[in-house]
């Protein structure tokens, strides 16, 4: 197969995963998360869209502050350097507190990763507790816990149904991993630098010659293997980090249009409303209006 068609094959299959999750979501009511710290999924992260944090909004808050969110990132590592000894699908508590399903990813038998299921607590004060040591800890005053704490579950699901649900979608996992293992194309460095640099600086002016410095290597360069291993731009890949993360803001915050186009990225909103409209179909005021009128049909249900 040749590079590109390697590429679109395995997106492909982790696009279909994506989607599945999705379903799974709304078929159970659950939130789904996929994690792994081998850099060969970081070229996937726009595939995989969501699935790479929690979307509950007590993880949302945690994240909303750069050190918590290291911490978070060191402890998924953790989980995943553990599963050897603990390779079972089980309910565990993350570093601050909140119960959450692990089920892993293996490859060959090696762990690469896992899936989990997570937003519930069976103890809020508990929960409270750890968190609130996590805080002090990191020096971070985090104000607004109550109400992303007051909307954790406190049933769990049945860990069977879970195991079920899910141990195709990470059998599927196993199997793409083996296939990129063998083809080093797909996860060259500098394809992995870009896609990281990108995804770590996309509210920053970004462009070709500035990724180019920072990688050491040529222009023509950059473009040339970005759009051999992915099949698109760089500037295209830009601009669906960018609206990826905004769509997050528009349904997530109240923030007026013109400063959540320049958090994500674009200093003209003129022009942001129109790559958003061009990825997504319609305008970032029409997206978080559809969002909040389904929200709004949710809660009277």
């Amino acid at each position: 197969m040749t590079d590109k068609s390697d590429y679109s094959f395995i997106s492909k299959i982790l696009t279909d995963l994506a989607a599945n999750f999705e379903q799974l979501e709304r078929d159970y009511n659950l939130s789904i998360s996929f994690h792994a710290t081998n850099r060969f999924f970081s070229p996937f992260r726009v595939q995989l869209g969501k699935f790479n944090d929690h979307a509950i909004p007590f993880c949302k808050l945690i994240k909303s502050s750069q050190p918590l969110w290291d911490k978070c990132i060191r402890c998924q590592r953790m989980v995943v350097g553990s599963l050897s000894r603990n390779p079972t699908p089980h309910f565990g508590t993350c570093c601050f507190g909140v119960e959450e399903f692990i089920l892993p990813i293996f490859s060959e038998g090696v762990a690469v990763g896992f899936i989990s299921v997570t937003g519930y607590t069976r103890d809020r004060e508990e929960t409270r507790r750890i968190a609130q040591y996590r805080l002090n800890q990191a020096g971070v005053e985090l104000p607004g816990l109550e109400d992303p704490l007051a909307l954790l579950k406190t049933t769990l699901p049945d860990p069977e149904l879970l195991r079920r649900l899910l141990t195709p979608a990470a059998d599927l996992v196993g199997f793409v991993y083996i296939r990129a293992k063998y083809r080093p194309h797909l996860t060259s460095f500098s394809y992995n630098g870009i896609v990281s640099f990108i995804n770590a600086n996309y509210m920053s002016p970004l462009s070709v010659p500035i990724i180019a410095d920072y990688a050491h290597y040529s222009v023509s360069y950059i473009n040339h293997i970005f759009k051999k291993t992915s099949g698109r731009s760089v500037s295209a890949y830009i601009n669906e980090v960018r609206v990826r993360h905004a769509k997050e803001l528009l349904t997530t915050t109240a923030l007026p249009i013109k400063e959540i186009a320049a958090r994500v990225g674009f200093d003209d909103t003129n022009y942001f409303a129109s790559i958003f409209k061009k990825l997504t179909g319609v305008t970032p005021s029409g997206y978080r209006h559809l969002h909040m009128n389904a929200s709004a049909a949710e809660n009277k249900t």
